[in-house]
């Protein structure tokens, strides 16, 4: 054979549109320039192998006259937006019509024919000639004004018009194809010309599409549009090879109107080659917008006049029914469009079959070669896929393959406010056979896998190159020609990679790596050994978490199959980073390498043994099915003689038959579907899909559907009670499913499990035995079980309506022995030390030894390891048993991410991080789940535009946008949920780049969270007034709270504080139950101030549910991150406002500060900080105990969670752990020379470093992070954990006014512990000046020794009198009994009785006329002094400010002397406090603070907020000795009845000695 060169040249037609041409002797190829569609492909004789015209069918084989006569004209037609003014010819029936299109036309919904109505040949009309152009609004109407003004669509043939269904490719001849949904209407120019192109069917966000005016604007579209070269290049010309290039990019101008894309399609022919080569460059760039993309391929559509047999493996391959069957007056639509039933085919043996194009879909890694064959020449057309690397969804996803095109495209509609479907046709030119390549598509997998491409995003990818490979020969056999083909596919694939390919983004063999190694899989319940894989499926895919690469849809993926051996050689990887993935036929799970593997050009790693051990807590009892990611095992019905196709009739893939979904409920009319262990047969009672079940049939109406639930029935033996078993559910597809387990009980209302509604394969209705794998693993308590009679567990799916919204396949049902338990039920009682004290089917272990402690990576606890031929399993006792410590697992699912430890399950939205479900000790969820997913568990925040008065403004819960997997180990799962700012962000979203981290850690019965915060250079300034985490628990089950030793109680029911149950008071927090559910609530008022607490006390807080008992707790064990100091006041857990049990932790708010604490950003400051980790706690005890027990361990837990403080497992490097801090130590001592001449011990003071300020700066500050502790009895004291920075010291000493500071800064170096460098400080006394003098002192180590640090209070002479307890709170004052109408008896004799609601309003009730007199000498201030100094309600409703006189005589007034008053304050709200001497009545006071405070303390029934210090000079001259003094305190600021001050201690001092 002589081997012709390759060569091309560019044309011109008739019509003045551009061709290249290629030609190597055995093909030779016709494209449109610069466009790049095929227009013409010529072989062996035939002029063209693509679909030409639209003329009639006809079987080569069969050459029946008849049917040549048969002409079926398709001309459904769509006139589109971008039509109008644009010149086209229709076809009438017997001439093509030349007619300008224009904006007048038909509504939606109407049609016109094209054809002209005339009487005779000269009655035209008015105006129209034969052959002038006419406008198509003329067609079909006398009146234009019968017309809307708009573009809109016509079906000119008035043909019904033919819904397209998911996926659905449509009538385009050749194409990469996806789909775009809106809310806005797009519309896209579909060209008549007879070619096969690349297309692209786009999922679009809002923004990229744009409203047409024809539609409604809510609603969603899908999209198809073909790809559009707007260049040609020819990039390789020699005699061996021509690659020509057609490619075109994106630019702003083109958003919402093309896929924001850059695309290189290549066409490549090699000399001696029948057939050629094509691939694509796909490229998404930096700035442009996001978008998504569901579908892209290649298609071609061949001559229907002579391809009419079709082959896609050994066993599936055959005559195929014509195009023109699929016509209306042929076929029978059925329950979707891709489907039809064959009614009058133009073949009679095809005459009751149901054609259907997803009946020969196919996995990837079978779809290696397919195509049709032409019997007349004996031609065959054959796509060869070589790899499938650039394939989305791994090796076992299903694609569609050659099929019968369907009638026309249809796009389908569907309102957001109405539940009805429109169908609209968009263009059919030909009826023909398809034969296309998917790469990226949606086809049984959804919108997981539709590629999402994030704003600004880079990426690039190569499609291809695929083989369209043609072949002939002289008999006329198919199967000869197929053979050929698959010979051909076998070649092709050996040369892969190619070399051939011109772009530098297809990279060839050099540039490639190779993986080696072994797999291994472990099941200790099977075999103690590992045990080869054989024909395991293994690859390497992008990083993501166990079986993520089934969803995997933007990078490249590299399959093989492991040997006899489990040995597997993975060849030609890209450069790049990968995780190895494999799935082992026969077990359970996803195997996913530890660690990230980097593959470099030309490398040879050998990964050694990989092993694999899938889920497994205890030995099988039962299972049902076989673990191979499909339900082909279950009971496959017959199907309906009315809808059979022949083709698969007895066929392996019998599965794929129509309508088999309707089926179960023929077998199942009335009840549904039982299946008992050991009895039943999966293979013959088992159904393979879990469906719905029709309840009525109704021409007239849509017909309905009702939820199913399948029951399996089961004996247990010696059932552990103590135990827990595990339901293991693996599904193989799911559609729109909510899966419910119900045990013993079907009629319960909350399930003890839920998936949630999951999935969007559509595998039922699209034939397909499988789609996304589902694993779930269910904790079933032993108490829940019977030993005497027969168990069931229901698996109800909900989700009912229609057919198609819902249904599940399983894959493998299991039900697990228990774990190993403890016998008591109680870790202290528990004895475990031989082997007889074990199960029965764990006599095989020994217990080694019992640990009191885990490692500081896990939580504390006891536990036990039990040993087996030198392996150990650890099992963690746990207060309600011995519970196995498993490994930390983690899934995704659709719009979630799951960790599960083995004894909590944690749901969060992915990316969102909103924490949607917390299952424990058999609650499937401990959170409200009548909540929205967003108002459950949540980071949020208050924030405000910079300058903004007061403490409120935006409430924003914070949304991540990115999740990522920061670590992922058996002992370890991180994951953070994080949101970045920029500029298009202004005024919507607070400007802070926010990363929210979730742990779960082995063995620990709770999980911990923090957050980074962060504001960059450049960013606007801004207040943040709160930011906090917060659980809204059931409230169904949580009653019972707890939050001190003396502070606990059962709780007000959230719908106490409806409107008919409750009475609003001064505020909407404060609310008088007059209804309450529980009778013994009446008369009190709930208020959530109630319980709040400093939060130097707040190291936990919770509730209690007492059935089951289960205590969900919040643990803080560092304040080092919270704002204000030790005494700042904050929420603790309560009942919300909004109905709900709130839990929440506090790290910045206003809270009993006021506008004070509020941080203000300037703009472009840069700050960041890390709040958190805090803990939240989970356990239990068994029924009927006192919920104090829980109380009292969660205190020991908090004790346990402070003693590792700093923690060593958070990833972030933000978070300094131990080493990288640093310690001070030093004393600290008190001289006052009134009241000793030595240096006095500050025992019990408060001593901390925060960043450097003035005296007492630390209760205001916000942004840095503060650290504080406690002297001993000797004034000693020692600050650990330190984080890097410079400091101030900081104290205040109980029993003396004001604040202590250090006179330098103190800078906090990392070291370790054992180079400590101790340092001594010079102390100077300056006792005249009031100050201590600290020697230079260069800091260069973490254990800093300061030395003894003296505080000398303020103080100018000896005391003359004084009121009340340096102590910053106004507790020891009279704290009146509240008002009988308001009490709450939890307050009542408790220390914390000021809490009490309205004890403002008593002074008035104490002092209705005449204001508060008190005596020195004579007034007690422990029952005459009022806690706070509030205004008087007058008779008109408003109030007035107050003044509370001082009385008190001196002897001996020293009139030339000055004396002091020294006013400290624990509180002010909004108050000017005037202080004047001996006359009540002077216009200016002596002295007035101006308007100070906001810290609402009065309100909030705190009995202080912020501290204050004033120190007023009282001239001698004012005083007088011979007559009684008088000090007046006028509050002079009316108005509310919650302005006022609380005062701390008031002293009066002598003048100074001389």
């Amino acid at each position: 054979m002589i081997l012709h060169t390759v060569s091309y040249f560019f044309s011109k037609t008739s019509r003045r549109e551009a061709r290249v041409v290629m030609s190597n002797g055995f093909v030779r190829i016709t494209i449109s320039n610069p466009e790049g569609h095929i227009t013409g492909l010529q072989y062996n004789g035939i002029d063209n192998l693509l679909e030409v015209n639209n003329q009639e069918s006809r079987r080569g084989v069969k050459k029946k006259r008849d049917l040549l006569l048969n002409r079926n004209w398709v001309t459904s037609s769509s006139i589109l937006p971008e039509f109008v003014d644009c010149s086209v010819r229709i076809h009438n029936g017997k001439t093509h019509v030349r007619c300008k299109i224009t904006t007048g036309g038909h509504q939606f919904g109407e049609f016109a024919s094209t054809r002209k109505r005339r009487s005779s040949r000269t009655n035209i009309g008015p105006g129209i000639k034969k052959g002038k152009k006419v406008g198509l609004s003329a067609y079909g109407t006398k009146r234009k004004s019968d017309f809307a003004k708009k573009p809109q669509i016509l079906d000119l043939a008035k043909k019904d018009c033919t819904a397209l269904g998911p996926g659905s490719e449509g009538n385009e001849l050749g194409c990469f194809s996806s789909k775009l949904s809106s809310f806005s209407l797009c519309l896209f120019r579909m060209r008549f010309a007879r070619h096969w192109r690349f297309a692209l069917l786009l999922f679009f966000i809002g923004r990229f599409g744009w409203t047409s005016r024809s539609f409604p604007a809510k609603i969603n579209v899908t999209f198809f549009k073909r790809i559009e070269g707007t260049s040609c290049e020819v990039i390789v010309e020699t005699d061996d090879q021509v690659e020509l290039s057609f490619s075109r990019t994106w630019d702003s101008s083109q958003e919402g109107k093309h896929v924001p894309l850059k695309i290189d399609k290549r066409f490549v022919l090699l000399r001696g080659s029948s057939g050629f080569y094509s691939y694509a460059i796909y490229e998404h760039l930096e700035g442009w917008p996001g978008f998504n993309l569901p579908e892209t391929r290649i298609v071609f559509k061949l001559r229907k006049d002579k391809f009419h047999y079709m082959a896609m493996s050994d066993d599936r391959q055959r005559y195929m029914p014509l195009p023109d069957d699929r016509s209306s007056n042929r076929c029978k639509p059925l329950a979707f469009p891709e489907a039809v039933l064959l009614v009058n085919p133009l073949e009679p043996e095809f005459k009751g079959e149901v054609d259907d194009k997803y009946q020969y879909s196919c996995e990837n890694k079978d779809i290696k070669v397919h195509g049709w064959v032409s019997t007349e020449p004996a031609v065959g057309f054959w796509q060869i896929t070589p790899s499938n690397e650039f394939r989305t969804g791994g090796p076992t996803k299903q694609d569609l393959t050659s099929h019968v095109g369907p009638t026309n495209l249809a796009v389908r509609i569907a309102t957001l406010a109405q539940l009805t479907t429109i169908f609209m046709c968009i263009h059919v030119k030909n009826l023909v056979f398809i034969n296309l390549q998917m790469f990226v598509s949606a086809h049984y997998g959804g919108s997981d896998l539709v590629i999402k491409f994030d704003k600004g995003e880079q990426w690039k990818k190569v499609f291809g190159p695929v083989f369209m490979y043609i072949n002939s020969n002289s008999k006329g056999d198919p199967r000869t020609l197929w053979k050929d083909a698959k010979n051909q596919m076998r070649q092709e694939v050996g040369n892969w990679p190619y070399s051939f390919p011109g772009s530098k983004d297809f990279h060839q063999a050099e540039k490639r790596g190779m993986i080696s190694g072994r797999l291994l899989v472990r099941d200790r319940f099977i075999s103690e050994k590992q045990i080869p894989t054989n024909g395991a499926n293994i690859g390497v895919a992008p990083p993501g978490a166990p079986g993520s690469w089934q969803r995997e849809n933007k990078g490249y993926q590299f399959w093989t199959k492991t040997d006899d051996e489990g040995h597997f050689m993975i060849k030609n990887i890209l450069a790049g980073k990968y995780d190895i993935y494999a799935w082992v036929h026969g077990f359970i799970g996803d195997y996913k390498s530890s660690s990230t593997i980097t593959v470099t050009p030309g490398c040879n790693i050998e990964v050694g043994d990989l092993l694999f051990e899938p889920p497994r807590e205890g030995p099988t009892l039962w299972e049902i099915g076989i673990p191979d990611r499909s339900a082909a095992e279950f009971y496959i019905p017959d199907s309906d003689q009315m809808y059979t196709n022949k083709f698969l009739a007895n066929d392996l893939n019998r599965f794929r038959q129509y309508g088999l979904w309707k089926r179960y409920a023929t077998l199942y009319p009335d009840n549904d579907l039982v299946f008992k262990i050991g009895k039943d047969n999966y293979k013959k009672d088992w159904f393979f899909a879990h469906v719905n079940r029709i309840m009525f049939y109704r021409k007239d109406v849509d017909n309905m559907y009702e939820k199913t639930t399948w029951t399996v029935k089961f004996k247990l033996k010696n059932v552990n009670r103590n135990g827990t078993y595990t339901l293991r559910l693996a599904l193989a597809s799911a559609q729109f499913s909510d899966l419910q387990v119900r045990v013993n009980d079907p009629n319960t209302d909350l399930p003890l499990f839920s998936t949630g509604v999951i999935g969007g394969d559509n595998a039922i209705a699209r034939h397909g035995i499988h789609g996304l794998y589902w694993l779930f693993n269910i904790d079933i308590m032993g108490k829940f079980l019977n030993s005497a009679g027969e168990n069931a567990i229901y698996l109800t799916k909900i989700n009912a309506g229609t057919q198609f919204p819902g249904g599940v396949m399983y894959d493998y049902i299991r039900l697990e022995g228990p774990h190993l338990w403890c016998s008591t039920g109680h870790a202290d009682e528990c004895s475990l030390n031989s082997k007889s004290d074990l199960p029965g089917e764990y006599k095989r272990f020994q217990i080694a030894y019992m640990k009191l402690k885990l490692p500081s990576k896990r939580c504390s606890g006891r536990q036990v390891r039990v040993t087996s031929e030198g392996k150990s399993q650890i099992y963690v006792v746990l207060k309600k048993g011995l519970m196995a410590a498993t490994g930390v697992k983690m899934h995704f699912r659709k719009h979630h991410v799951v960790i599960d430890n083995g004894i909590l399950r944690l749901t969060i939205t992915n990316p969102g991080g909103y924490v949607t479900g917390v299952q424990y000790n058999n609650i499937d969820n401990l959170l409200e789940s009548h909540n929205d997913e967003s108002d459950r568990g949540y980071w949020d925040l208050v924030w405000s535009p910079p300058g903004s008065p007061g403490t409120t403004g935006t409430f924003e819960r914070i949304v991540g946008t990115n999740c990522e997997v920061i670590v992922e180990t058996e002992d370890q799962v991180e994951l953070s949920f994080s949101r970045t700012w920029d500029s298009s962000l202004e005024g919507k979203h607070v400007p802070l780049k926010i990363d929210k981290r979730f742990v779960l850690l082995r063995g620990c019965s709770g999980f911990y969270s923090y957050a980074i915060y962060e504001h960059l250079e450049g960013w606007p300034g801004f207040n943040l007034a709160e930011t906090r985490i917060a659980f809204k628990l059931r409230k169904d089950k949580f009653h019972y709270m707890a939050m001190s030793d003396d502070r606990h109680r059962y709780m007000p029911l959230p719908d106490d504080r409806s409107p008919d149950r409750g009475k609003p008071l001064a505020y909407p927090e404060a609310v008088l139950l007059v209804n309450p559910v529980e009778p013994e609530f009446k008369g009190e008022v709930d208020d959530k101030y109630q319980y709040s607490c400093e939060t130097k006390d707040l190291k936990v807080h919770g509730w209690v549910s007492t059935d089951p008992n289960v205590g969900f707790w919040q643990i803080t064990p560092s304040n080092e991150f919270r704002t204000g100091g030790p005494t700042k006041q904050e929420l603790t857990s309560h009942v919300g406002p909004v109905n709900l049990a709130v839990i929440p932790i506090m790290f910045v708010s206003a809270h009993y500060g006021g506008n004070d604490l509020v941080i203000k950003f300037d703009e472009g400051e840069q700050w960041k900080k890390v709040f958190g980790p805090v803990f939240m706690y989970l356990n239990s005890t068994s029924m009927g105990e006192d919920p104090l027990t829980l109380w009292e361990d969660a205190k020991n837990q908090m004790l346990d969670e402070v003693g590792k403080w700093p923690y060593s497992f958070p990833a972030s490097k933000d978070f300094l752990q131990a080493q990288e801090r640093g310690t001070i130590n030093g004393s600290l001592f008190v001289y006052d020379r009134f009241i000793s001449d030595e240096r006095l011990s500050a025992k019990g003071a408060y001593i901390g470093l925060a960043p450097p300020g003035v005296s007492g700066s630390w209760q205001r500050e916000n942004k840095g992070y503060q650290f504080w502790n406690k002297t001993n009895e000797e004034g000693h004291f020692t600050i650990e954990n330190i984080l890097v920075g410079t400091y101030d010291v900081y104290a205040w000493v109980h029993g003396f006014i004001g604040d202590y500071k250090s006179p330098t800064t103190i800078t906090i170096t990392p070291g370790r512990l054992s180079n400590i460098h101790k340092h001594r400080y010079k102390i100077l006394h300056n006792r005249w000046q009031n100050k201590t003098v600290l020697g230079s002192v260069e800091l260069t180590c973490c254990n800093i020794d300061v030395g003894d640090l003296v505080y000398e209070p303020p103080r100018d002479g000896p005391t003359l009198w004084e009121i009340g307890i340096p102590d910053r709170s106004a507790a020891e004052f009279y704290i009146p009994d509240p008002d009988p109408m308001y009490t709450n008896k939890f307050l009542v004799d408790d220390p914390n009785r000021f809490r009490q609601y309205g004890l403002w309003e008593r002074y008035a009730t104490l002092y209705p006329s005449v204001d508060l007199i008190f005596t020195i000498g004579e007034s007690d201030y422990k029952k005459d002094w009022f806690y706070a100094h509030v205004t008087r309600k007058k008779d008109d409703n408003t109030y007035e400010g107050t003044t509370w006189t001082i009385k008190f005589k001196l002897n001996d007034v020293k009139i030339n002397g000055s004396y002091k008053l020294r006013l400290a304050l624990a509180s002010a709200q909004v108050s000017e406090l005037q202080v004047r001497v001996n006359n009540q009545n002077k216009e200016s006071p002596l002295f007035s603070t101006g308007l100070i405070g906001g810290d609402n303390a009065i309100a909030r029934h705190g009995i202080h907020g912020l501290y204050w210090l004033f120190n007023i000079d009282i001239p001698g001259s004012y005083l007088s000795s011979a007559e009684e003094n008088s000090i007046y305190l006028t509050q002079n600021n009316g108005g509310s009845p919650f302005r006022g001050i609380m005062y701390d201690y008031i002293r009066l001092e002598g003048p100074p000695p001389s």
